[in-house]
């Protein structure tokens, strides 16, 4: 499943207004209609729920499930948000 974490060459993070992007971040984190199989983020982590202690570390890191499932050793932020959507939400 490797593939369908994907990330282009000249990839740059996103550096815009943090409030902005917070607020955006809590519409996708509840948008159901971003999944095949009527999930959201928030039906797994409901309550702070579903997070192991690695997702307190700083990015990128060793994530079980990203190593496990997709073979990836130290995972950034936004591949993660790629496999959660991939694996957990039919993305």
């Amino acid at each position: 499943m490797r593939e369908a974490v994907t990330r282009p060459d000249d990839y740059q993070p996103y550096e815009g207004d943090p409030e902005a992007l917070a607020e955006r971040g809590e519409e996708l984190f509840y948008d159901n209609s971003l999944s095949t199989n009527n999930f959201a983020c928030v039906t797994c982590h409901a309550d702070v729920g579903g997070y192991a202690d690695t997702f307190a570390e700083p990015y990128p890191h060793r994530v079980a499930m990203a190593h496990s499932d997709f073979g990836i050793d130290k995972i950034h932020l936004d591949e993660m948000v790629q496999v959660s959507g991939v694996r957990q939400l039919g993305a």
